[in-house]
């Protein structure tokens, strides 16, 4: 179970040591379009994300691994892909890779692929219901796939003592060895942002329903 970081008191943070410790980071990034209140959220949080985890390497010990969702590349080829991915976040990412931190890769590259084809199929909308099960099916299976290779690769880089950072969205569904210690990292603008999100979505609900409703009445 992820212990949220404001729970962990200093004087107990010795009694991780020799433990494999992992600081779990909720990823968002920004889309592109997205309205300058927004991208005033998505910045918010990742500099409380920073100031958390700084927070928790002095009192945990130094990040040696960074996982991040979506990136299959390590090393400098893999920082270019976050860079792409998440602009907000590269930079940070690039202070803990420049203080001594691995930038692992973290999805499988064909499975990551599949995953996204299946996750495609069932946007457009299938209209048989045997194509949908079909395209569910393959999707979960892929997922599935997908999430154990992650925590496998978690599992093979992170040794004894070590702390890593992985950064993917919180549905993930990655299970994660009970010898790693897991950190959840939440911040204030967490709920702000997820709120903001939530609203957006509702609005953009009603537009659609209203839209359908007046070509109804014509």
């Amino acid at each position: 179970m992820s212990t949220p970081i404001a729970e962990i008191p200093k004087p107990e943070a010795s009694k991780f040591a020799g433990d494999r410790k992992l600081l779990l980071v909720p990823l968002f990034i920004a889309m592109p379009g997205i309205p300058e209140e927004g991208q005033k959220l998505i910045d918010s949080y990742w500099t409380e994300v920073r100031a958390q985890i700084e927070n928790l390497e002095a009192r945990l010990g130094v990040i040696k691994h960074i996982f991040h969702e979506g990136v299959h590349l390590g090393g400098d080829a893999g920082l270019k892909v976050v860079d792409q991915m998440n602009p907000s976040l590269g930079p940070f990412i690039r202070v803990l890779f420049r203080s001594g931190a691995t930038l692992e890769p973290t999805d499988d590259r064909e499975l990551l692929a599949e995953t996204t084809d299946w996750q495609r199929c069932l946007s457009i909308g299938l209209m048989s219901e045997n194509a949908q099960k079909i395209v569910r099916d393959g999707y979960e299976q892929a997922s599935k796939k997908r999430y154990e290779k992650i925590g496998e690769r978690i599992n093979t880089q992170i040794g004894d003592n070590e702390v890593a950072a992985l950064f993917i969205s919180q549905d993930h569904r990655v299970q994660f060895p009970s010898d790693i210690q897991v950190f959840y990292v939440s911040p204030p603008s967490l709920d702000a942002y997820k709120r903001w999100a939530d609203e957006q979505i509702r609005q953009a609900t009603a537009n659609v329903q209203e839209s359908v409703s007046d070509e109804n009445a014509t």
